[in-house]
């Protein structure tokens, strides 16, 4: 069972969220977004530039800029940054393959 009563005792916005993290959801909170934003991404690119490796690059660029953000406020590990720095590194050579 969750402790659950502390998750609100915070005097700010960042706070919530870092607790809702940790108490709440045991730090799957920051990877469910990036997971979230990451499928948004590629689908939408794949709708608008009909490549996949395009799609794949740009969605994993931004997702690693959200991942960033995400770890500079404790939300995931920076084993998350690292590997999605890994994705966009071997999309962006996939791209220049093309």
């Amino acid at each position: 069972m969750y402790n659950i009563t502390n998750i609100t005792n915070t005097t700010s916005f960042v706070g919530f969220y870092q607790n809702l993290n940790t108490f709440a959801l045991d730090g799957w909170l920051g990877i469910m977004i990036l997971l979230m934003l990451f499928g948004i991404l590629y689908l939408s690119f794949v709708a608008t530039t009909n490549s996949a490796n395009r799609a794949t690059a740009a969605a994993s660029f931004i997702s690693m800029l959200a991942a960033t953000l995400l770890w500079a406020l404790d939300m995931v590990s920076g084993i998350v940054v690292i590997v999605l720095l890994v994705l966009t590194a071997v999309t962006t050579a996939m791209l220049f393959g093309e």
